[in-house]
């Protein structure tokens, strides 16, 4: 009894002096002021974080009122927005979409805009805006900053720092020369990966060039990191779908649908393009799995890999019900178009929710499942995986279009119907 007492008085003892040691040391690396200062930013972290206004903080009436109107078959976003973001904190607002909808990312563009407007400070927006609704509201708040040049006097960033960076934007010129600039700095820098960046940066050069496709494009093709283009493309499709959605025009109204545009006739980037494309064709002409593998199927072949990522990401959401559908969804084509279609499907997925993502990757095998768990990893806007050059026109991914209807009986957690 006498020795383990002794034993453990002697921890204790060993204890306080590798304690002592370590705080002398520290003490004589920083400053007693660096200290303070870092303590200081620590706790002012922390209180931030504890004032972050809330849902459940909101008047009971007004709660009510703004439930009734964002439910209701009229609600018209852009008016919806720019009213309340007046009346309650964004904040509050975002907590309220994600209760109603789990990634709220289409509205939630809407909502970042509105946050912009009122504000006119692009590091308070992105503060307000931190990655709510999957990073949708930083991406409209980036977005309105480049495309707002009312005032003729634009923002600026890092106000605190002694580099500070004014982007006053009158032209589409002046915009593509600052994207790089504005992705490594500021709050967007410390909160968002350059590729996310990159996205909300297309969302910025549609609103800039009033929804010009082709110019738009040609502007993504001016960043210079690899990867970073791309994004930028699919921040263009993204926000030509959200512009068609909030104007209530269907996909298919257009002339050129017949001929899958506009994924026909800007093929650049055909991933970025049918990632958004295929799930409106799919929702308006109520296509079921084996119609969408045909529509890609018959592609060009330097094309038709874009054409099953965008399948892929069409069926993200069903794959938190039935994660043993990606099995069945990604398995036709090439091995490259599976490749591309599984990444669509999984990466969003594993930013949303990685414990999801890797339920659907249990279901795969072999090189497949490897190329599932990487894009698990690796998530949104990854800027060197291996694929990234298929991400763009004119790579060959297969010689011959092999497309096989597999029977469903490969998910074993099968659906009520395939074709919905």
């Amino acid at each position: 009894m006498m020795k383990d007492s002794i034993f453990f008085l002697r921890v204790i003892a060993r204890s306080f002096l590798i304690f002592l040691f370590v705080t002398t040391t520290f003490s004589n690396v920083y400053a007693k002021d660096d200290l303070s200062s870092l303590m200081s930013d620590m706790q002012m972290s922390i209180i931030e974080d504890d004032k972050r206004p809330t849902w459940d903080e909101v008047d009971t009436d007004l709660k009510n009122q703004i439930a009734s109107e964002y439910r209701s078959p009229d609600f018209n976003e852009i008016r919806f927005f720019a009213k309340y973001v007046e009346l309650v904190p964004p904040e509050a607002i975002l907590d309220f979409l994600e209760i109603e909808e789990a990634t709220c990312h289409r509205r939630a563009h809407e909502l970042g805009r509105a946050v912009f407007r009122k504000t006119k400070d692009i590091n308070e927006s992105l503060k307000i805006c931190s990655n709510s609704c999957t990073n949708a509201c930083m991406h409209g708040a980036i977005g309105e900053a480049f495309s707002d040049d009312s005032e003729g006097e634009g923002f600026q960033t890092n106000k605190s720092s002694d580099q500070e960076h004014r982007y006053s934007i009158t032209n589409i010129n002046q915009l593509v020369e600052k994207m790089e600039l504005f992705c490594d700095d500021g709050e967007m820098a410390r909160q968002h990966k350059r590729g996310n960046c990159a996205h909300a940066m297309g969302h910025a050069l549609m609103l800039k060039t009033e929804h010009d496709i082709a110019t738009s494009i040609a502007g993504c093709s001016r960043f210079i990191e690899p990867g970073m283009d791309y994004y930028c493309a699919t921040g263009v499709y993204m926000q030509y779908m959200d512009n068609a959605i909030v104007n209530k025009k269907r996909v298919s109204d257009t002339e050129q649908w017949g001929s899958n545009y506009p994924c026909n006739t800007h093929t650049a980037y055909p991933a970025a393009c049918y990632r958004y494309i295929m799930s409106e064709v799919k929702e308006e002409r109520g296509l079921g799995l084996e119609h969408l593998v045909m529509l890609c199927a018959q592609l060009p072949d330097e094309t038709r890999a874009g054409c099953f990522h965008g399948l892929g990401s069409t069926y993200t959401p069903v794959l938190t019900t039935y994660p043993g559908l990606l099995k069945v969804v990604c398995s036709y084509g090439s091995k490259t178009e599976q490749a591309l279609c599984i990444e669509g499907a999984i990466e969003k997925l594993a930013d949303f929710n990685e414990q999801w993502a890797l339920a659907a990757c249990e279901f795969l095998d072999g090189s497949n499942k490897d190329v599932c768990l990487t894009a698990t990893r690796g998530k949104m806007y990854r800027l060197y995986k291996p694929t990234m050059e298929l991400y763009r026109t004119g790579i060959s991914t297969t010689n011959t279009a092999i497309i096989e209807f597999l029977d469903a009986e490969m998910c074993e957690t099968k659906p009520p119907a395939l074709s919905e």
